[in-house]
């Protein structure tokens, strides 16, 4: 059976928008652009004004395409992807919270990785909601909203 590519309704690349409600982590990225039914049935009925990526999954992104035996392809989605949605890039403002927060988690013992620390921050700076499936790498930013929409 063949998968069908989602597609959204309008472009709005490089625009951070005031209506954004979600910011999509590389992993709910990949899963929708493979066509996985929980998180097209998510994505589909929002507008694309909703939604954002940040350009460090991006990079994740193309990483995945240029490790992938379907180049062509591939590289066709995600280029699709990237122009009809939100790209959030970092600030100085996102750079402070990123900052602060990894001092704090390294007071406390808690470890976390430089992506999902920007990615995290990023979601946190602009009050967006982080989707991802891999919700135990983001739990120690507090006050970051979160939704798994793969399960």
């Amino acid at each position: 059976m063949a998968v069908m590519t989602p597609t959204f309704q309008s472009s709005i690349r490089g625009r951070t928008n005031k209506n954004l409600k979600y910011v999509l982590d590389a992993d709910t990225c990949l899963a929708f652009l493979a066509g996985h039914p929980n998180v097209v049935a998510r994505l589909l009925p929002l507008q694309d004004s909703d939604l954002a990526t940040t350009f460090i999954t991006m990079a994740e992104l193309y990483f995945s395409v240029y490790s992938s035996n379907r180049l062509n392809e591939n590289i066709k989605k995600v280029t699709e992807f990237a122009g009809k949605i939100s790209i959030l890039n970092g600030d100085e403002q996102t750079a402070e919270i990123a900052g602060r927060i990894k001092s704090d988690l390294r007071k406390a013992g808690n470890a976390i990785d430089e992506v999902s620390l920007l990615v995290g921050c990023m979601a946190l700076r602009h009050n967006l909601i982080l989707v991802s499936n891999s919700l135990r790498r983001y739990e120690n930013i507090r006050g970051l909203q979160m939704e798994n929409w793969i399960i």
